[in-house]
């Protein structure tokens, strides 16, 4: 939402320099981690940066897109596009990954995103093609992020600071080119006439950034990706109501019906995902053949 709050601004778009103050923040974590002696890795080693580059270029697709999404896009419409990415991760899962299959309730609860997307999608006043096209960027991008991003930790071959590291490190990479071709020193220009409070809630997003980063590697760690995922789900309701709140996005009797659905499917969704859960933790193990006589 702060991120939506400081790219809804007209006439100038903060997207990369958004971007580039949070790789920043990122790549500042080293420095205390390094003098307090959390963490003993050099600020850069070639065959860790190497492991970490196909993530990191996905990662840089996936928040540019999103950046790019809100720019063109309500926010209602944006959580409701979300919820593919539980999806696919499911799907992913179970017929790529050899994953248990999905019940007849997550089945459900993807017909319902799907149909709530649809239903929304076609009454959307604000209708934008170049919006759409970078939402579907985005969901494919994100879905293929957590799958090798849980490889990777599951595979323990770097530690969760240094992740955040490297994907920093990558990512500057292409914003600092990206920024220069759209004229970031306009947007820079533009950030010092601002507000006092603008400056401190677009600074703060490099806080943000970092803990959900973070917070993204610790749940992966702990759980699937299509769990991690589907619990993303629930966000889209305050999400979806913060955005007719405060971003003023129109809407009409179709286009509210449309979320609604989605948001219910959501719900659904993880309920569905949680009831699988305590069933997997719960049941008792099958008994043992009979012997063989």
């Amino acid at each position: 939402m702060c991120s939506a709050q400081r790219l809804s601004k007209k006439g100038i778009s903060y997207s990369t320099l958004l971007l580039l103050w949070q790789n920043v923040c990122g790549i500042a974590v080293y420095f205390p981690a390094k003098i307090f002696g959390w963490e003993t890795f050099a600020f850069y080693e070639h065959k860790q940066a190497m492991t970490m580059l196909p993530n990191s270029a996905l990662f840089a697709v996936m928040v540019y897109s999103s950046a790019q999404s809100i720019r063109c896009l309500q926010v209602p419409m944006i959580s409701v596009l979300k919820n593919f990415a539980p999806i696919t991760i499911t799907l992913v899962e179970w017929l790529l990954m050899k994953g248990r299959p999905p019940s007849g309730n997550v089945l459900l609860s993807m017909a319902l995103l799907i149909v709530g997307a649809f239903v929304a999608a076609v009454n959307d006043l604000s209708f934008n093609r170049e919006g759409y096209m970078w939402m579907l960027a985005n969901v494919a991008s994100n879905v293929l992020h957590l799958l090798v991003l849980r490889k990777l930790k599951l595979n323990k071959d770097l530690s969760n600071t240094q992740i955040l590291h490297y994907s920093a490190l990558w990512s500057l990479l292409w914003l600092i080119p990206v920024g220069i071709c759209e004229g970031i020193f306009k947007t820079v220009e533009d950030f010092a006439t601002q507000t006092l409070t603008f400056k401190l809630v677009l600074l703060s997003t490099g806080v943000n950034s970092i803990l959900m980063f973070l917070a993204t590697i610790w749940c992966l760690e702990r759980t699937s990706g299509s769990t991690y995922s589907m619990v993303g789900a629930l966000n889209k309701i305050p999400i979806a109501l913060m955005g007719y709140i405060f971003f003023n996005a129109p809407a009409n009797v179709n286009n509210l019906v449309g979320i609604c659905i989605g948001l219910i499917g959501g719900i659904v969704f993880t309920l569905a995902k949680l009831s699988e859960m305590r069933k997997g933790y719960h049941e008792p193990p099958p008994p043992p053949p009979p012997a063989r006589r």
